[in-house]
């Protein structure tokens, strides 16, 4: 045990309790820290040689902050503690060459291994950039793909809402504690997102917005990610930080192209000269990410409570099957609502109905079978 006259008595143990330790032990340098993690062979084995490193140590004030707030966190409904190698830590985060020794969460945890598309773009977006960001954002949230952004003003925003309205799932990250509302204008989003999907940081409960948090929020953003999706960057955008991320960690980015006398787009014009993807609708995006996004669904299923009839049936019949959920639609419509080809929707159709999924009106629309 840690001998402290300080320390109080958490209710943290085991792996939680070392890995804020380590996180918050000055000893080592962020830097210093990964280059640790980098030269174990695991995060267990670098948390199991930290071991004596602590244990007849002394906590510093930051250790013993951070402890007292995540023991108070966990007190709450719904809240929860990850830490890296633990089996319910989302697998592509932990790819990643610096993944956060700790995560903050509020919501359902399930989502960390859902499919992921991240979403971001402008803080003050055109009216383009607005309807692109909604039109997306639902798409992918009937194709059962989970958004992720960063609760920010502007597209963040946009794209969160739209899931939502979408009956989707999304997962906001946070660039303060997963407590603390940032920009305040958003508590409504934020309540919503924590009831109906996911908040998400690596900061300690309680932790203040400061501009250095924002872009390393970023990496995460995209990490939790199989691919980012650009709305609308201009040449300076702090967009092109995620961007850079997500080509660092070795993952497919989309751009949606604008104006060509927009300054709002230049630097989305600039990321498909580079060999970003172009997307007009979310079927580009499921199109490149067809066999990532398979793995990923089949994982996510294995892992929570959805319907095991449909386990077997493609992206394109989910992606029909969750529009006729919502509501009866005909065929046009389906075409327009999921950014599918005629062809595709057809096909869908056709093998949904021989499953007894989806059943055929007189009047000619189709409806889901329950």
């Amino acid at each position: 045990m840690i001998q402290n006259g300080l320390t109080p008595s958490y209710d943290l143990v085991g792996d939680l309790f070392r890995w804020i330790c380590f996180k918050h032990d000055p000893a080592w340098t962020r830097r210093q820290k990964y280059q640790l993690l980098e030269h174990h062979e695991s995060p267990q084995a670098l948390i199991d040689w930290y071991d004596p490193h602590y244990e007849n140590s002394t906590l510093n004030a930051s250790q013993s902050s951070a402890l007292k707030k995540a023991a108070e966190f966990l007190r709450a409904s719904n809240h929860h503690c990850l830490v890296l190698g633990q089996t319910n830590y989302p697998p592509l985060l932990a790819q990643i060459a610096d993944p956060p020794f700790v995560l903050y969460a509020i919501g359902d945890i399930s989502l960390l291994v859902a499919p992921c598309i991240a979403m971001v773009g402008s803080r003050r977006p055109t009216q383009l950039g607005v309807n692109s960001t909604q039109a997306f954002a639902s798409q992918l949230a009937s194709m059962g793909i989970t958004t992720v952004s960063g609760m920010a003003l502007g597209v963040d925003g946009y794209a969160h809402e739209a899931t939502l309205c979408a009956s989707g799932s999304t997962i906001a990250v946070l660039a303060c504690g997963a407590d603390v509302v940032y920009p305040a204008r958003h508590r409504a989003l934020y309540q919503r997102i924590a009831k109906r999907g996911l908040v998400l940081s690596e900061y300690p409960p309680g932790t203040s917005a400061l501009p250095f948090r924002f872009p390393e929020r970023n990496r995460l953003v995209s990490g939790l990610s199989l691919g980012t999706l650009i709305i609308e960057a201009a040449d300076k955008s702090g967009t092109l930080i995620t961007a850079r991320y997500c080509i660092e960690h070795n993952r497919d980015l989309f751009v949606v192209p604008g104006s060509l006398q927009s300054a709002q787009y230049e630097g989305s014009h600039r990321l498909i000269q580079q060999g970003a993807y172009l997307a007009t609708n979310a079927n580009d995006i499921v199109s490149v990410l067809a066999s990532e996004l398979s793995e990923q669904i089949s994982v996510f299923r294995k892992s929570s409570d959805l319907d095991l009839e449909i386990l077997d049936i493609s992206l394109a019949e989910r992606t029909v099957l969750n529009l006729l959920r919502r509501e009866t639609m005909s065929t046009d419509l389906i075409v327009k609502e999921a950014g599918l080809s005629v062809a595709t929707v057809s096909a869908a159709l056709l093998n949904l109905e021989l499953e007894g999924l989806a059943g055929r009106a007189q009047d000619g629309q189709f409806h889901a079978i329950s």
